[in-house]
């Protein structure tokens, strides 16, 4: 079950990733749409059905088969716009208006305004204040008058049917559900961008660590050689190479290891890239994750998105340890 859920979570974040041109950015920002369109995709799926299963084919159920299908169109397809400020903002207007009509036709008890604290949090994740500071007080200002019009004066826009009352409870506790998921991902994002934000602040006191145990990395590098005329110096050269981004990296990997490449080469269904032989040649030295990011000033979530493209590319299983995989080669 956890393996079918990782492959789920890998393919959905990196979805779209593979092409080439992408900056550093954009990738992280493509990593975190990705992952939200589908949630909300779900979300409405799931609201869909409970809305047809109660109270069957109308207008609130087309409405929301409708929305959840142009999540899934917008994940599945629209793969230039997810960087886009101006769908971002768009798909946000679409959320509050959505919210505010459902929550004007159910009223206050089906706890439909709740959604509204998840979208606020998740402006500060999708847009930077000082980048953006217009397009947050704008959408932060829409959803707030949403918010107060919705839950201050309690309207509705037509009269609710017996069969809508019949199940108020169980929207109640759905909805209450789906906020909370959101707000779950709200967290884990809001950790994600600390993380990145302290590794980027401290990049250079980790590099420079990293640079200070030059010398148990150079015991550790030289087990996985089974050359005895490789010298001390040279060995030393190599793993500098890696530390410093040095573009010959790959030039004088393939000293220490000749065959190497021509094996990956082999293995991969399409040519491989120097980026990807750089990132091979590091895995092969077995840097990890964090050890990569800082050497090649990348963020963790790109080194993490690279290195599942290696796996696609390289057809690794699954349920193999990719680290076991490239020491073996």
């Amino acid at each position: 079950m956890s393996k079918i859920f990782l492959r789920l979570y890998e393919r959905v974040s990196y979805w779209g990733l593979e092409e080439s041109g992408l900056s550093l950015k954009n990738r992280d920002s493509i990593i975190l749409t990705n992952q939200y369109l589908f949630l909300l995709a779900i979300i409405f799926s799931v609201q869909c059905f409970f809305s047809f299963l109660f109270i069957g084919f109308g207008t609130t159920t087309y409405i929301l088969l409708a929305v959840s299908s142009l999540f899934y169109a917008s994940f599945a397809f629209f793969k230039s716009l997810r960087t886009n400020k101006y769908a971002i903002s768009f798909i946000f207007l679409l959320l509050c208006s959505i919210t505010t009509y459902y929550s004007s036709l159910c009223g206050l008890e089906s706890g439909i305004f709740l959604f509204y604290f998840p979208m606020l949090s998740a402006v500060f994740i999708f847009f930077s204040i000082k980048e953006n500071k217009m397009f947050v007080i704008f959408i932060l200002l829409f959803i707030l008058s949403n918010l107060y019009l919705s839950a201050g004066s309690n309207f509705t826009l037509i009269r609710n049917s017996e069969k809508y009352f019949g199940f108020r409870n169980t929207l109640l506790l759905l909805n209450i559900s789906c906020m909370l998921s959101i707000l779950m991902l709200n967290s884990y994002f809001f950790q994600v961008k600390r993380e990145e934000y302290y590794f980027t602040l401290n990049r250079n006191l980790y590099k420079r660590e990293q640079i200070e145990n030059l010398k148990n990395e150079l015991v550790r590098v030289r087990e996985l050689i089974s050359a005895d005329d490789i010298t001390e110096e040279s060995l030393k050269h190599l793993v500098e190479s890696a530390q410093i981004n040095d573009a010959l990296f790959v030039e004088k990997f393939n000293k220490f290891f000749p065959d190497f490449y021509n094996k990956i080469n082999n293995t991969s269904s399409v040519p491989l890239t120097l980026s990807d032989l750089k990132y091979c040649g590091m895995l092969k030295l077995g840097f990890t994750t964090k050890q990569i990011a800082i050497y090649t000033n990348s963020s963790i979530k790109s080194v993490e998105s690279k290195k599942y493209r290696l796996r696609k590319k390289l057809a690794i299983q699954i349920d193999e340890n990719s680290k076991d995989w490239f020491s073996n080669i």
